[in-house]
Formats: structure tokens, sequence, C-alpha cells
């Protein structure tokens, strides 16, 4: 029974993403408010677009060094 149920997991992944992704946000409009949400969703998304690019994972480093000494 577990086994039918990874193997049903694993050829939807996207799927079970989708929904674990929307019930974070419904939890999170509960608790916070929509605009709150909305700042944190705004914020997550700038971090990753942070880490995942070189030059301005570069650039914010430099910032941080500059405070560091």
């Amino acid at each position: 029974m577990l086994d039918e149920f990874i193997i049903l997991i694993m050829e939807n992944k996207r799927k079970v993403l989708g929904a674990v992704i929307g019930f974070i946000i419904a939890i999170l409009v509960l608790i916070f408010g929509f605009f709150s949400t909305l700042f944190i969703i705004l914020l997550t998304i700038i971090g990753y677009i942070i880490s995942d690019n070189e030059e301005v994972r570069t650039y914010f480093n430099n910032i941080l060094e500059r405070f560091r000494r």
C-alpha cells in the first residue's frame, strides 16, 4: 500500500508540488494576511534570484564584506 502511494507521488511530482505550495500559501494567508503573505513571497523570490545569479551574489557578498570589517 505504501509502495503504491510512493509510486503515485513520483508519477505526479508537479501536481504534488503544486498542492504543497498551495497549502503553504493558504496557511500563510490565514496566519499573516494577504499582503504580508505577498511580501513574504516577494522576498523569497528576490532571495532565489540573488542566490541563483553569480554576478548578483558576488555584488552582495562584497557589500557584506564591507560591513564585516
